[in-house]
């Protein structure tokens, strides 16, 4: 007998997996299975000792498109990045406990386990106590009757099954054409970037018959479903949970001409499978951030995240509003790992608008996190779509696409859906064809050129963030601002500022601190070539980009060449050349 569960929670999270404001269908919601004798945990180490791997050998731990990834961006590999000890782990499986997980980014395991486990646990000289993090009551097992085993499917070639290839006449976006053109998708496609290449990972409730609906059949058949797993259950198999997920991958992956395209048909993905619609606890963070680390060994170049969490199940595990800081909850953390090893997070905003929180929730907090907030087809903003917190040294939403009567694919049919869990992947979509047109970027000139791209980019707020990106226009950032920009004086510090040259009709100069900075109070002075300060401003707590947002008065300073002047506590002035066209 099914049972229905609608998630509806007030507070901080209207709906807090963003399920596009419907009531989700749980056959086996109330038939879950919880031991109240065991709870989830995660266990911390105190260091990486004993440990088989070493950063001089990566190839043991990341794939080579992970290894090459870093490899062009310049990131370092590290010990963060090395597996944790498979000794720590054997011990505290010793105990009885049973190791759900491992996470290499925080050195730790989650568990499930008794209080007496936990006991023993406690007394292993490596765990950190204090770091000790309680997830979840119970156990999360498969409903009975759902015999969750991998489908193995034999396919051939198929005449029937297209690839995908540029369209050539509008007509044949059907129904998701208003959704892709507002955001510039044909623009990429018809010049054949369609996301070639590129790897996405998506992280949802489920993929409910992705592997049987003919949408999604030119994935398999070409073998760009690189990955699926179950970080919730523990297994490969994703096709028999939730249907947010099929949904969500739609706006980016269909291709069935003349009913549906999706923004990025030709892209690769990865199907993971994270949160748990029966509940809502803190181990799903942990699942993200296990998720993350995943992606990140695939050498994901994307990851779209149409998930958010403020309120829970447990009241003591809600967030509030002081902890939407960027840098606070796990799961912000986890997404702020993921853009320092070269992947850029797309999540949605939430759907929080019309609720009395209305704000947005983590992991849109991010400051390295693209956070896509929803509007209609004719540009207004969906009443459901969170703002950004006034008090947020960053404008969220970033961006905004369509998320009101979004055009999704259901169970076999195209259908409508609303949330902001849509105008998401559609944008992520578009920046996996931008990404394949301009590889050479890095993620945070990928993310800052969709930012400038918005049309309210000269005048950005908390509702419509730089507003609605565009294709073209980014690609136009890309080769004017972007491209020609030059770290004039310190080129290995990690400072920069650009577009620069700068034009002043823009309205918004960006910045990129660098590492070393992270956290640090700074001041920023503009000063003209005759020594007069033209502008100021203050940072504190920064993050690794940041923003100015010019007044008008400030719009109208003078073409020129200017120096930038950054002052920080103990540490040596920074200074950069800005041209001002």
């Amino acid at each position: 007998m099914e049972s229905k569960r609608c998630k509806n929670k007030r507070g901080l999270s209207f709906l807090n997996i963003f399920l596009g404001l419907y009531c989700v269908l749980v056959a086996w919601a109330a038939h879950a299975q919880n031991n109240p004798n065991l709870s989830y945990y995660f266990i911390p180490f105190t260091d990486k000792k004993n440990t088989p791997y070493n950063v001089e050998h990566p190839e043991a731990f990341l794939s080579p498109r992970a290894i090459e990834r870093r490899q062009k961006m310049g990131i370092p590999i590290t010990e963060r990045d090395l597996p944790v000890s498979p000794d720590y782990v054997a011990q505290v499986a010793n105990t009885g406990a049973r190791v759900r997980y491992t996470s290499k980014w925080l050195n730790g395991v989650v568990v499930v386990c008794t209080d007496d486990q936990l006991t023993e646990i406690q007394k292993l000289t490596f765990v950190d106590l204090e770091g000790i993090d309680y997830l979840k009551p119970g156990e999360t097992v498969d409903p009975p009757g759902l015999a969750k085993t991998r489908k193995q499917k034999q396919r051939s070639a198929s005449a029937s099954v297209a690839t995908p290839t540029p369209p050539q006449h509008l007509a044949e976006y059907g129904q998701a054409l208003a959704q892709n053109q507002l955001i510039g998708v044909p623009y990429l496609h018809m010049q054949g970037k369609m996301g070639k290449g590129i790897l996405i990972a998506i992280f949802d409730t489920g993929f409910h018959n992705v592997d049987e609906i003919d949408f999604f059949q030119h994935l398999f058949e070409e073998n760009r479903i690189v990955a699926t797993y179950d970080f919730v259950i523990g297994e490969e198999s994703v096709y028999e949970d939730d249907s947010h997920g099929r949904m969500v991958l739609s706006c980016m992956a269909a291709y069935k001409p003349g009913e549906m395209i999706g923004s990025a048909p030709a892209a690769s993905y990865a199907l993971l499978r994270t949160e748990d619609v029966s509940s809502e606890y803190r181990i799903e963070e942990y699942n993200w951030l296990r998720a993350a680390e995943y992606a990140d060994s695939l050498g994901a170049d994307l990851i779209n995240s149409s998930l958010g969490y403020s309120v829970f199940d447990d009241p003591n595990m809600n967030y509030v509003a002081e902890q939407l800081n960027g840098k606070t909850a796990l799961i912000t953390r986890a997404a702020n790992i993921a853009a320092e090893v070269g992947i850029l997070v797309v999540n949605s905003a939430g759907n929080e608008g019309n609720s009395q929180w209305k704000y947005i929730t983590v992991p849109a907090d991010s400051p390295t996190t693209l956070a896509i907030g929803g509007i209609d087809a004719q540009g207004e903003i969906a009443f459901f779509s969170s703002i950004g917190l006034p008090s947020s040294q960053v404008v969220k939403p970033d961006v905004v696409g369509v998320a009101y009567r979004t055009t999704v694919v259901k169970n076999g049919f195209v259908g409508l859906a609303n949330g902001t869990s849509f105008s998401s992947p559609t944008v992520c979509g578009m920046i996996a064809c931008l990404y394949e047109a301009y590889p050479q970027l890095t993620i945070d000139q990928l993310r800052n050129a969709v930012r400038l791209s918005g049309d309210r980019s000269s005048s950005p707020d908390y509702t419509y963030g730089y507003g609605v990106p565009h294709a073209q226009r980014a690609a136009e950032v890309i080769e004017k601002d972007i491209l020609r920009s030059k770290n004039y004086d310190f080129p290995d510090s990690g400072f920069r500022i650009y577009p620069n040259p700068y034009d002043r009709r823009e309205g918004v100069i960006f910045i990129e601190w660098g590492k070393e900075l992270h956290g640090k109070n700074a001041q920023l002075q503009i000063i003209s070539s005759d020594g007069k300060l033209m502008l100021e401003r203050n940072f504190s707590q920064i993050a690794h980009f940041g923003s100015i947002t010019l007044k008008r008065e400030e719009r109208l300073l003078p073409a020129g060449t200017y120096l930038v002047k950054v002052s920080i506590a103990e540490h040596p002035v920074l200074t950069q050349r800005l041209v001002i066209e």
